[in-house]
């Protein structure tokens, strides 16, 4: 039985939102009069309370510019870990003490060597949690990282104990500084600012909102170079068409699985009648013509609010002189990712995606990773994908680039012949364009 294709179809998201913040803990309800919806930490917050990694100061407030110890953050990261039993039962520090609701947090950021002490003998832990400290736990806990790309603060040298901390969590979004230049890593933290970078750190909620169109027409009218008449008129199949539409949900469903649900995906669909013509196109020097972003967003319904979504495919069928399968990179004005996906005709849309070939997502894939290499270039942390490099890794596997795009490029684990490693840093992906709107 051919599937029923939608005209549109689009997923209704409503927003309920409670001000002042309310987390559901230990049974009870908590209501924080002093987090707003419109603060940054809010989100946070609730995500730390429900955890259990910390409660509000009171009933109904959670201080959330009020100072961190560095008691209070190590005992946050180490509920956030699972709050793990500490090997150790005597505590190395003085002023450490049994009974102390901090006392095996301490113990086992010390034995795991995420938090030193002030000396050998005191861990203070009543002084001030700094922005230096907290990342630096942060780094530590959360084991090796490979890290591409350099943060731009200029107030943490790359000398210093503290940099690589520091530049781990710019490029995996967990801080942006305080300033586009600065981290300001003497500077204390607050409760709201400690448990925003937990929350970053080990919340995946991230949620990409993705949208492909089917251009189901087109109606092609030019000369070619070689002074050729190109008259052609292009209609999809309803098996091309389902085709598309299967394309785009298996899209969806490898971007939730094969992250280790780092990535989590919404699809949505919209097939469109209104023909595609020559004249909607544009040259691209060293491509042929294709459908620019510009020409894309005129046949979107106006039911469409591009800024809800972090990426669009468009999949048009074009008898052209060109040389890609698809084209992306380039984003629609307002910052939403754009592919073009480009086959002939049907016959060869459905070579190109057939299962037993290849790999059907690749080519949306690939133009996806062309636009993280925007977004990163956009956020002063520049990536180098080698996206038409990989079939040496895995010599006579059809599906290489499968493996070579996202359990290698998503995980930055592609080592490079000067020693370097390249990929997507986990930072791009957590911060999709709509997070920023």
């Amino acid at each position: 039985m051919k599937k029923r294709i939608a005209a549109f179809s689009l997923a209704l998201v409503i927003i309920i939102a409670l001000v002042p913040v309310s987390a559901q803990a230990s049974g009870r309800e908590i209501r924080f009069s002093d987090v707003s919806e419109s603060a940054f930490y809010y989100e946070s917050v609730k995500w730390a309370v429900e955890q259990g990694i910390t409660e509000g100061t009171s009933d109904t407030t959670f201080s959330p510019g009020k100072t961190c110890k560095r008691s209070e953050a190590v005992t946050f990261l180490w509920r956030a870990m699972g709050s793990p039993e500490p090997d150790t039962k005597v505590s190395p520090f003085t002023d450490v003490t049994p009974g102390k609701y901090y006392y095996k947090a301490v113990l086992w950021a010390h034995e795991k060597g995420i938090a030193d002490g002030t000396s050998k003998t005191t861990f203070e832990p009543g002084s001030p949690c700094t922005r230096a400290q907290i990342v630096t736990f942060l780094f530590r806990a959360t084991g090796e990282h490979r890290i591409q790309g350099t943060c731009p603060f200029t107030d943490v040298s790359r000398n210093s104990s503290n940099w690589d901390a520091v530049n781990w969590a710019f490029m995996s979004a967990i801080t942006e500084g305080t300033t586009k230049t600065t981290f300001s890593p003497r500077s204390t933290c607050t409760r709201g600012q400690i448990v925003t970078f937990l929350y970053r750190t080990f919340a995946k909620d991230v949620e990409w909102r993705l949208l492909a169109v089917i251009c189901r027409n087109a109606d092609i009218h030019y000369t070619k170079s070689t002074g050729e008449r190109v008259d052609d008129t292009t209609t999809m199949t309803d098996e091309e068409v389902d085709m598309y539409i299967d394309l785009a949900a298996r899209f969806r469903d490898d971007l939730k699985t094969l992250s280790d649900g780092v990535i989590g995906a919404k699809m949505d669909y919209i097939v469109i009648d209104t023909p595609v013509t020559f004249n909607d196109l544009v040259y691209s020097e060293g491509n042929g013509y294709w459908l620019s972003p510009t020409g894309a967003e005129k046949f979107l319904p106006s039911t469409v609010d591009l800024d809800y979504y972090d990426h669009v495919t468009f999949f048009v069928d074009l008898d052209l002189e060109v040389t890609y399968l698809g084209l992306g990179g380039v984003p629609f004005s307002q910052g939403t990712g754009y592919t073009m996906i480009r086959c002939r005709d049907t016959d060869y849309a459905m070579w190109v995606f057939d299962e037993e070939r290849a790999w059907p997502a690749a080519a949306v894939v690939h133009e996806l990773l062309h636009f993280m290499e925007t977004m990163a270039r956009n956020n002063q942390s520049p990536i180098y994908l080698s996206l038409h490099k990989g079939a040496e890794y895995y010599e006579n596997d059809p599906y290489w680039d499968k493996w070579v795009y996202y359990e290698q490029y998503i995980n930055c684990d592609i080592y490079l012949s000067d020693g370097t490693y390249t990929g997507v840093p986990i930072g791009i992906w957590r911060q999709p364009p709509h997070s920023s709107r």
